[in-house]
């Protein structure tokens, strides 16, 4: 009862008499019962249901014994004659515990239409899936599913490096291509067949970075610079990353899009490009790269969509998170933009596309594949158990996702469309037992705030002692002055000489510390926030694997 407005329940479908309210008037023992129900139906799944689970074959099944001879009567009476093996729950071979049909890909639309027609599967509701394949999922996995007998291919086959490899690979740095593991060039090679636009999903340490760098160096310069986002804490290491794999690329070469000049340097960065358009010639020179945080793209916005993107790269992708109801996050909004219409590849990098349930999702797939997945709504309602609720105190109905189901043909449908994903178990045998990484931590303006901040106290505690300018006691005694650090219960106060020691308990509140020590602990306190940050942002988010973190100094 404290948590008021939560309680979600399909406003259209429960009776007004029924929708539950957390107001402390007593319901009679049917209404609660009906509630029950309901809630109970809302978890379950449809009792037939009709779904893929592979890019070639499709799965009907029952859970009603009962309604088992109707349908296969409505199958057998289906004019022309679909081809498909029935395997009753009481076989040796079920491991279903239901009975179930399998079919052929081709035929999975006309099953559908029958089951309607026999009044197998009830109709279709907005509101919920009721176990029939979702319209958009169909067309996904090709017009053969009408049983016309076309030719099918995945999205993004009309892309000519779809069509050849060799082509694409053969611009990938020599050397760079040589040090590559052979599940990295496969994961290369799915991206061009699926015409640049992936979501390259492998579990850390299979080297997702370096795929993304290989598949964006196998598409031509001339079609347009390229967008990499990423968490902050990540923007120099990607950088780093380029100039380790693109041995052609310097720094002058990577705009790290950051300070007061960032506008000015994407509108240099977007010019090199603009001016060969204007003149009708193609764009010849080195490949432009600009390095930027999410949030910066919200700061930018402007001048990141007057940028026409070759190729735009998400690191971390599932930051991209859908909202149920109300707006997307900023940069979420203006990642989306930019991925849907103003770049022609589009790769996302992510461990963990989903943090917390399927819902989470969309946003990627949909920049990906604009339309592909349907709405949000038709994509929450076949997937995610998204219910339109109503509030109980004030009436207004608005969205909420309950969690997943059909999870077997969302999982199907990722692969064959957008997504690959290998675990570090399948292939361990093709990886080195130990990978090192130098992680660059920037901590300049942090630390040009420290030093300024160090010669003001320095220059208080001078005051103090009576130091004056020239004098022996300058020559003697040196001090410097660190930043407090906030779990220490008292400042720590260190002095050179012996003879002031006695001043410890008059400055604690300066943090005195010698200048040698001083300067080497401040840098590593600066160091620790964005090493937390980085390990946050790009390694403890994946929950699958447990992380173990030694520290030394």
């Amino acid at each position: 009862q404290g948590q008021q407005q939560q309680l979600v329940l399909p406003a259209s479908v429960v009776p007004s008499s029924v929708v539950p309210s957390f107001s402390r008037q007593p319901q009679s023992y049917f209404q609660h019962e009906q509630q029950q129900q309901h809630v109970k139906k809302l978890f379950s799944d449809p009792i037939v249901q009709l779904e893929f689970i592979s890019d070639e074959d499709v799965i009907l099944t029952c859970t009603s014994e009962p309604r088992v001879p109707s349908i296969v009567k409505a199958l057998q009476s289906a004019k022309p004659f679909l081809p498909f093996q029935f395997v009753p729950k009481t076989s040796t071979n079920n491991d279903r515990n239901c009975a179930f049909w399998m079919f052929p890909r081709e035929v999975a639309g006309k099953v559908q239409s029958v089951l309607y027609e026999k009044n197998v599967l009830p109709p279709r509701e907005k509101s919920c899936n009721r176990g029939e394949i979702p319209a958009t999922t169909l067309k996904v996995f090709g017009r053969t599913t009408t049983g016309e007998g076309k030719e099918h291919h995945h999205p993004g086959y009309e892309d000519e490096l779809a069509r050849n490899f060799e082509v694409g690979l053969s611009r990938i740095p020599k050397e760079t291509l040589e040090k590559m593991y052979k599940c990295q060039i496969e994961g290369v090679k799915y991206g061009l067949s699926r015409g640049g636009r992936v979501m390259i999903a492998d579990q850390m340490g299979v080297g997702k970075t370096l795929q993304a760098i290989a598949l964006m160096c196998c598409y031509e310069v001339k079609e347009g610079p390229v967008l990499i986002v990423a968490p902050a804490s990540m923007r120099t290491v990607w950088a780093n990353e380029l100039e380790r794999w693109i041995p052609d690329i310097g720094p002058e070469d990577v705009v790290v899009v950051e300070g007061s000049t960032a506008k000015w340097d994407l509108e240099a960065l977007g010019e090199a490009y603009k001016k060969n358009e204007r003149e009708g010639r193609e764009y010849k020179g080195k490949r432009k790269i600009a390095v930027s945080s999410y949030h910066m793209l919200s700061n930018l916005r402007t001048s990141f969509l007057n940028i026409n993107w070759g190729t735009i790269i998400c690191d971390e992708s599932h930051v991209l998170s859908t909202s149920v109801y109300g707006s997307e996050a900023a940069y979420t909004a203006i990642a989306t933009q930019l991925l849907k219409t103003r770049s022609r590849r589009a790769i996302l990098c992510t461990g963990t596309p989903s943090l917390v349930k399927p819902f989470d999702i969309f946003n990627q797939l949909d920049s990906l594949r604009p339309n592909m997945f349907g709405t949000k709504q038709e994509f929450g309602v076949n997937y995610c158990r998204l219910v339109l609720a109503q509030a109980s105190r004030s009436g207004n109905k608005f969205w909420k996702s309950l969690g997943g189901r059909r999870l077997n043909e969302l999982h199907t449908l990722l692969k064959y469309a957008v997504m690959i994903r290998r675990l570090k178990c399948e292939v361990m045998d093709q990886l080195p037992p130990k990978r090192r990484q130098v992680i660059y931590l920037d901590i300049s303006s942090e630390f040009t705030h420290w030093m300024k901040e160090r010669a003001k106290k320095f220059a208080l505690l001078r005051k103090q002692l009576g130091v004056g300018e020239g004098g022996d006691d300058e020559r003697e005694h040196r001090y410097v002055v660190s930043d407090e650090d906030d779990e220490d219960e008292e400042p720590i106060v260190v002095s050179q000489r012996n003879t002031f020691e006695e001043i410890d308990e008059e400055k604690d509140d300066l943090n005195i510390v010698t200048d040698t020590d001083g300067e080497a602990q401040a840098i590593g306190k600066l160091k620790v926030k964005k090493a937390v940050k980085f390990l946050e942002e790009s390694i403890l988010i994946d929950k699958s694997q447990q992380v173990v973190v030694f520290g030394h100094h």
